[in-house]
């Protein structure tokens, strides 16, 4: 962390993913649909809030927390962008099911 900048870990490790799902997405083009408004707000939802912010904010925790926590962290970030899109975006009444209730 020292030697490079958060940021430019960040992309590098960017590129090295698209890397090697670019030929993947390739092998679907025969299936590729024009993105309707809804999806196209939700894959921006998706781009800017659960890649961007999530790395920003990950590489902030490399700076003030362990690198184990920031691992531990990293993993939820998911299901808390699944939460947040189903609730607030989507609009869903998510309710947990009866036995995960505390009385």
């Amino acid at each position: 962390m020292d030697k490079y900048p958060p940021v430019t870990l960040s992309f590098y490790q960017t590129v090295a993913g698209s890397s090697f799902f670019i030929p993947l997405v390739l092998l679907e083009k025969d299936h590729w649909q024009a993105p309707t408004t809804a999806s196209l707000t939700l894959l921006i939802y998706l781009g800017v809030f659960c890649s961007v912010i999530a790395f920003f904010l990950y590489n902030y925790g490399l700076i003030k927390l362990s690198p184990n926590i920031c691992v531990s962290l990293m993993n939820l970030v998911p299901i808390f962008g699944v939460l947040f899109l189903c609730v607030t975006i989507a609009g869903d009444d998510y309710m947990a099911p009866n036995h995960w209730r505390l009385h």
